[in-house]
Order: C-alpha cells, then sequence, then structure tokens
C-alpha cells in the first residue's frame, strides 16, 4: 500500500512539475509579447495583437492611437481596414457555393464572365483563388493612370471594367504564383451571380453572423460615417501622414472589422467544419502548378506552410495604411489576429516575430554569410557583372550594377565581395555567373533569377523616334513622351510627369525605367526598321501592357508647352 501511494504522489508532483513548467513558458511567452508591443509608442498609430491557445488568450494588447488629430486610444472596439485579410471571406463564400453545387472550382471564369477577353487559355476559378490565373492586379494597371488606386473612388464596376480591358495575361495559367487582386474580385461577383444577394449579405448571413463577429461589415459607401474606425497612417521622413482608401469595390479587400473578431473568425472556421470535414480540405488545398510543383496558397485565400515542422495559416493585409494579420496554428491550436493602423509596423516582421516567441525559432535560417565573412575585391571579381539585369518572371524589376574605384555598385549601394564570386548586401547574397550574363539572389531563404540585358548608346535620332503620343486601351490613358536629358520624359498631365532612364537597347528592344506614383515601371519599345511597332509598359504584377503611337499632337503640344512653362 505505502508503495502504491508513493507512486501516487510520483505521479502527482511529475504532473505539477510539468503544470508549472508550461506556466512559466506561458509567462515567457506572455513577457515577450509584451516586449515587442512595448516597443512600439503609445503616442503613435499602434493596433491591437491577440494570441489565443485552444480559444483563451494569452496575450491581448490594445497599443497606440486611432486617429492623431483627436489622439484617443485604440480599444477593442476599435474597427480598421481588413485590406487583403479578407480574401479568406471571399474565397470561405464562393467555396461555401461550390459545396452547394452550384458551380466547380473547375469551371472557366468566362463561363460567368463573358467579357473577360479570350486569352486562348482557360482560366478556372481555382486559379482565380489561388493567384494563379495569370490575370493582372488591376490596382497596378492604374497606376499608369494620372489618378491611380488612393487618389480617386473606385467602384465595383470600374474594377470589373480594369479586368476586362486587359489584352493579355501576364502568363500561362497555371504556370506560376503571382498575386493578383483580380481573382477576388471577379469571386465577389460571382458569389452574387448565383446566390442572388449582394456580397455583403450574403458574407454576413453565412459567415460574420455565424461566427459570431458582431463588430464586422463589409465597407459601406465611401461618404459613410463608419463609428469608432481608425485612420491610417504611413510615415514620411519624422512626421506621419493619412493613408486614404477611396474604395467601394469589394472581395478583394473590404471587410471592416477588430482583431477580436478576427480571433472568432479564426476559431470558428478552423473549428466549425473540423480537420477532417472535406470542406476543409478543399479549403486548405493548395494549388498545383502545371510543372506538378506546389504553391503554398490554398483555395481558401490563405497560405499553408511549413516551417520547420509547424504547419501556419496565414495572411495579412496592407491597404490605406492599415495592416491586418491572421494566423493559425492547428496543430497547437493557436491563433493570432492583429489589426493596425501604423504603415510603419510591417505584418511579414510582426508574425515572424510572434512565431519566433511561440516556438523558439526562427521562420527562416541566417544567411550562410555576414560582413565577416568579406573579402578585398579583386579586378576578376568585377570583370562582366556590370550591366542591366531583368527578373526572369517579372519585366518590371530591372537591377543596375556599375564598377565605379574598384567597387561593384548597385545603383548607390556598395556590394561586399565574398569568396566564390558572390557578394553581399542588406542581408541579401547576389551570385553572378561566371560569365556575368546572369543572376541569382537570395534573400530570406527565397532566390530570384535575373538574366543580363543587352546594352549599346540611344542615339539622339532614335531616341527623337521613341518620342511621341502614344494610347492603351488597356488603361484608358494617353501618354506624351519627348527627348530629357536625363533619357525620356513622360508626360500625362502638365503636373503629371515622370523621368525614364535608358536601362538596355539590343537594337529591337529599347528599355527605359521610371517610378509612376511611387511603382516601379520598365518602358519597353519595339523598334523595327527604324520604327516604334509597339511600347509595352510592365508593372509589378501587371506585366506587358501595350501602348501604340497615335496623332494626337494638339494633346501632346499643350502637355509640353505647359510642363515648359512650370
Amino acid at each position: 500500500m505505502n508503495l502504491k501511494y508513493f507512486r501516487i504522489g510520483c505521479c502527482l508532483a511529475g504532473a505539477l512539475l510539468c503544470s508549472q513548467a508550461q506556466a512559466q513558458q506561458a509567462d515567457s511567452i506572455v513577457q515577450q509579447l509584451g516586449r515587442l508591443v512595448g516597443s512600439y509608442p503609445d503616442n503613435e498609430p499602434g493596433g491591437v495583437l491577440i494570441v489565443s491557445r485552444q480559444g483563451k488568450d494569452i496575450f491581448h494588447k490594445a497599443f497606440g492611437v486611432a486617429n492623431l488629430e483627436q489622439p484617443l486610444p485604440i480599444t477593442d472596439s476599435t474597427v480598421f481596414e481588413a485590406a487583403s485579410v479578407t480574401k479568406q471571406f471571399t474565397a470561405t463564400a464562393l467555396l461555401l457555393l461550390v459545396r452547394q453545387g452550384k458551380l466547380s472550382l473547375e469551371d472557366d471564369i468566362r463561363k460567368y464572365f463573358p467579357e473577360l477577353p479570350d486569352y486562348g487559355r482557360t482560366i478556372t476559378i481555382r486559379q482565380c483563388l489561388t493567384h494563379t490565373s495569370g490575370l493582372k492586379d488591376w490596382r497596378n494597371v492604374t497606376y499608369l493612370t494620372s489618378w491611380p488606386t488612393g487618389y480617386r473612388l473606385m467602384n465595383q464596376a470600374f474594377a470589373l471594367d480594369m479586368i476586362f480591358r486587359q489584352a493579355n495575361l501576364n502568363y500561362e495559367p497555371g504556370e506560376r504564383f503571382s498575386y493578383t487582386n483580380a481573382g477576388y474580385d471577379l469571386a465577389a461577383s460571382l458569389v452574387e451571380k448565383l446566390s442572388g444577394v449582394s456580397f455583403s449579405k450574403f458574407v454576413q448571413d453565412s459567415l460574420l453572423i455565424p461566427a459570431g463577429m458582431t463588430r464586422s461589415f463589409m465597407r459601406k459607401p465611401f461618404r459613410s460615417v463608419t463609428s469608432n474606425k481608425a485612420t491610417g497612417y504611413y510615415r514620411s521622413g519624422k512626421t506621419f501622414h493619412a493613408g486614404t482608401v477611396m474604395d467601394e469595390n469589394y472581395g478583394a479587400a473590404g471587410l471592416i472589422t477588430t482583431a477580436g473578431d478576427l480571433k472568432k473568425w479564426l476559431l470558428y472556421v478552423n473549428h466549425h467544419f473540423g480537420p477532417n470535414d472535406p470542406f476543409t480540405k478543399m479549403r486548405l488545398e493548395r494549388y498545383v502548378y502545371n510543372n506538378g510543383d506546389t504553391c503554398d496558397y490554398a483555395n481558401g485565400g490563405v497560405y499553408v506552410k511549413d516551417i520547420k515542422g509547424v504547419t501556419q495559416i496565414t495572411h495579412s493585409g496592407f491597404l490605406g495604411a492599415f495592416r491586418a494579420l491572421t494566423t493559425y496554428y492547428p496543430g497547437e491550436d493557436i491563433t493570432v489576429s492583429y489589426m493596425g493602423n501604423n504603415q510603419e509596423i510591417s505584418t511579414v516582421e510582426l508574425n515572424n516575430d510572434v512565431f519566433k516567441i511561440l516556438f523558439n525559432r526562427t521562420v527562416t535560417d541566417p544567411l550562410p554569410y555576414s560582413e565577416k565573412d568579406t573579402v578585398p575585391v579583386q579586378p576578376k571579381d568585377l570583370a562582366g557583372k556590370a550591366g542591366s539585369y531583368m527578373n526572369v518572371k517579372d519585366s518590371s524589376e530591372v537591377m543596375q550594377f556599375f564598377v565605379r574605384n574598384q567597387q561593384l555598385l548597385q545603383y548607390r549601394a556598395r556590394l561586399h565581395a565574398l569568396p566564390g564570386g558572390k557578394f553581399l548586401y542588406d542581408k541579401a547574397v547576389y551570385h553572378f555567373s561566371d560569365k556575368g550574363n546572369s543572376l541569382a539572389v537570395t534573400r530570406s531563404g527565397a532566390t530570384t533569377n535575373y538574366v543580363k540585358l543587352a546594352s549599346r548608346p540611344v542615339s539622339p535620332a532614335l531616341q527623337q523616334q521613341l518620342s511621341g503620343a502614344y494610347h492603351s486601351e488597356d488603361c484608358d490613358v494617353t501618354i506624351y513622351l519627348q527627348s530629357h536629358p536625363k533619357g525620356l520624359m513622360m508626360h500625362r498631365a502638365p503636373s503629371d510627369s515622370v523621368v525614364l532612364e535608358n536601362v538596355y537597347n539590343n537594337g529591337t528592344h529599347v528599355g527605359y525605367k521610371g517610378f509612376d506614383h511611387g511603382l516601379r515601371a520598365i518602358y519597353d519599345f519595339t523598334v523595327i526598321k527604324g520604327k516604334v511597332v509597339r511600347l509595352s509598359i510592365s508593372l509589378p504584377r501587371a506585366n506587358r501592357i501595350y501602348f501604340y503611337k497615335t496623332n494626337e499632337k494638339n494633346g501632346l503640344t499643350r502637355s509640353l508647352a505647359a510642363a515648359g512653362a512650370r
């Protein structure tokens, strides 16, 4: 009997020690999360961060101010723009209709939207939900106009019109992943077509109410007054400026919510259907590319990742200086929800920091090199490196390298030499091929490949040939180009101009780069027998937008004359 009680006592003692260890670990997590949030000033825009395990909060903190003009503190009732976190609601709404048999994920999107051009390839509903459709991001296309997203009111009809205008795709459907809002704005409109009710009502009745999200709703008309809504802010220098959300479109974004309601959503969508429910499997099924590889994006509008043995289901959002984040760890039943009005608080970094605190490991391994590994630059290390290199999957990205004073520069930044012909700069490793005709850049565990572009001087005669007026039906805009000491000057209106610098010229293709409303752009002129056949402008997530020369000489004269008068 004594031995029996001794064993019971040992078990109780062991359980107590285990409980104490878990409590100490929880305290450590809470303390670390507290220090993380405590690093953000209370008198600046901030947010709300909630971390829960098995539905119970282990950390819950509101910090910062909701509005700088009348600095009221952010509270649990403060509502924010959820931005792209909305996508998981849009996807789940459409998947509910799939479960009801009203459509298939393999349906051609043109079955429901015949206004979309026939690109000669089927674009499926599944591809629209997983950013593998090849459709251009219509928001980025608007950066070629005088009034891009954030500068003018945009509604659903405008978004669909921009989507339907695009004459070509970024790539073959199913070939690769390229984040685009187009698929989700189409998905929201498809929900309306198939359900017979507004997207807002369908989401409210089918998702928000069942999840208990009492403080959430889809965005109202632009001029509507929303109680307890924060203002988004971004920093320019040492000063904060207010962001703007002038949208009435929905699908890719549009949800107004709180961090607390997002926690409710994560618990509902991951608990209500259950891990073995066919709906859950459909929601978390990741897309398989044409070549058989699998991407991290799932049908349910979320990334599903394996991070060092931990399954992470996550998505972030960014719009008008608002930030949003939802993350769920199914193996541990942990939710992370964040809503904020400070653009400077990166949700990528926040998500990684919280992961490190929760699991005591980093998301990505550190680079195998640091500045202590750098070596003196040898002349042979610089041979063939100077020139322009284009991203093989995104023709809007061209990096330029120069050799000056026996140093390799990317624009004005000096790269540090490493053994083996590699270079280090800003937590990235640059690996040039032996002949310098290609480049691989590794950053945050991912490698991007570039190809070197041939280049020769652009003659004054050729530059004059490139000048003139060009019109694009894809974005319904006319631009005017003229010679400039640095290359070309692009005008749309007297107060709207961009300086373009030459980056390549192989005789047939002449390329210039610039930044349009802060977004990088590559202008590629196709020149055959001394005549410009076409101008193709590439932006991030919107490549090869075609422009053709037009005879709008009067508009060109007025624009350039007004620009010269400034």
